[in-house]
């Protein structure tokens, strides 16, 4: 039995095998006499890339904006995304897979390109929350207050009665006596450094005396 099943897959397997030789060979392709075909496949050296972006956001491929873009085959595109003025990343996916928690500095990094694609890239954004603006310290009231000025001191009552006048005049002319009557006993006093009385000195003092002594005995 195991024969017969092992024959059976084999005789497919031929069969098969001869059906897709015959469909691709073609004149151009054929060699020789039609018993042998080539089959040749040409590999682009680039492909296209389209690139949608919905939400609050925009979104560049290698630094370029657009929704249209070749790449080299192979290459390995950085898709940048930023949320506009106001706004903050909170979620992000691409052709419906969750890829936030795989972007740097807000780029994403395609695997390596083989084949053109079509990438829908979502982006979900929120607000940027604002600092509550702080309101301006007051000043404590103590400060405001005025310094306390100094208790002014009570001025002396400089008016004088006619009384107290009168009292003055007095004082001042007792004084001015007494300096009199003080020079007056100082001109009768001798002194005994100088041997002046009286300011004059004691020969010129006996001079005078002769002389008036003199102008007397005359007049008698």
């Amino acid at each position: 039995m195991k024969k017969i099943l092992l024959s059976l897959l084999c005789a497919s397997v031929a069969c098969t095998g001869s059906i897709i030789a015959n469909a691709d060979e073609t004149p151009e392709n054929s060699v020789g006499n039609g018993d042998s075909a080539v089959i040749s496949t040409v590999i682009p050296d680039s492909h296209s890339i389209t690139l949608t972006v919905s939400g609050d956001a925009q979104a560049q491929l290698n630094g370029e904006t657009g929704t249209k873009f070749d790449v080299d085959r192979l290459s390995q595109p950085v898709i940048s995304v930023t949320a506009n003025e106001g706004k903050i990343i909170t979620k992000v996916t691409l052709n419906g897979v969750d890829i936030t928690d795989q972007l740097v500095d807000g780029k994403y990094t395609l695997d390596a390109v083989f084949e053109d694609l079509d990438l829908a890239l979502a982006v979900e954004t929120k607000d940027v929350e604002k600092e509550p603006e702080k309101e301006p310290e007051k000043e404590p009231e103590e400060s405001k207050k005025e310094p306390e000025k100094p208790a002014e001191e009570p001025k002396e009552d400089k008016t004088t009665t006619p009384e107290e006048t009168k009292k003055a005049e007095t004082k001042t002319e007792s004084k001015a006596e007494s300096k009199a009557e003080s020079k007056a006993e100082s001109g009768s006093t001798v002194n005994p450094a100088t041997g002046v009385i009286g300011g004059i000195s004691a020969g010129s003092a006996v001079i005078l005396g002769a002389l008036a002594a003199t102008g007397r005995k005359k007049k008698k």
